[in-house]
């Protein structure tokens, strides 16, 4: 006897089951088994399995290994990556007198954790359509910038040609922090290479009341303030997948 419709559903069913070991390491797939016991609606069912694997396979794109070696070459650099209801975007935080450039070309790890690392944070910034409309929030501290040691328009001339100019990027607003002279006067050079709609968002020579950024964000300490990051960004580029796979990105 031939298997009619419904049978031939029920197998489709079965056939997106994860085997082996998979269903114990992913929690959220974990009531699958269901899936081998007949239910009344097959359909509803099938685009549900379909759903949570396609959810699956997109959590395994985010590898984390280029934000921790990053985070281990330069402790301090990224500080925080945060929701800002009143803009519905997000805010992005970082020590720019913690970036040694130099040391960029020393560590052979460096450079793709770096590039890495970037790709990812604006890939986290932008997880829905409502974010990019509304641009992303850079805040940097510049207290101990050194030109000897923290600048280097090479390295900011690869991460754009590569990460930058692939990726469209909509700024609402560029904050600059505690600068001192050498950062005004390259800012102040490199204006006009800035395109019009974002030079007038690219602040320098601001202050915080509480003194360098770090004071507020490397709360308790270091390390706690990373893991806040991490997950932040693991969370935001889970929503982002998710929202490309059902095109509502």
């Amino acid at each position: 006897m031939e298997d009619g419709p419904r049978e031939e559903q029920q197998e489709e069913v079965n056939a997106l089951v994860p085997v082996g070991g998979q269903q114990e390491d992913n929690e959220e797939i974990g009531h699958l088994d269901a899936a081998a016991v007949p239910v009344p609606d097959i359909d509803e069912l099938q685009q549900e399995l379909q759903q949570l694997q396609q959810l699956q396979q997109l959590q395994q794109l985010y590898e984390p290994h280029f934000l921790k070696t990053f985070m281990n070459i330069f402790p301090g650099f990224y500080l925080s990556l945060a929701f800002n209801m009143t803009g519905s975007n997000y805010t992005l935080v970082f020590d720019c007198a913690k970036f040694f450039t130099r040391q960029l070309y020393g560590d052979r790890a460096a450079i793709p954790a770096w590039m890495g690392s970037a790709y990812y944070i604006l890939q986290a910034m932008s997880p829905d359509l409502e974010a990019i409309r509304c641009g992303i929030i850079f805040l940097v501290e510049c207290d101990g910038f050194d030109w000897r040691t923290n600048f280097g328009i090479g390295v900011f001339q690869r991460f754009w040609t590569e990460v930058g100019s692939v990726y469209p990027i909509q700024y609402a607003a560029l904050k600059h922090f505690h600068t001192g002279m050498f950062f005004n006067l390259i800012s102040s050079m490199g204006r006009k290479f800035v395109p019009p709609d974002v030079r007038h968002k690219f602040e320098v020579g601001l202050n915080s009341e509480f003194g360098r950024l770090d004071r507020l964000y490397l709360t308790p300490n270091m390390e706690a303030s990373r893991e806040r990051m991490l997950g932040r960004i693991s969370y935001n580029l889970q929503l982002r997948y998710a929202n490309e796979a059902s095109f509502s990105l």
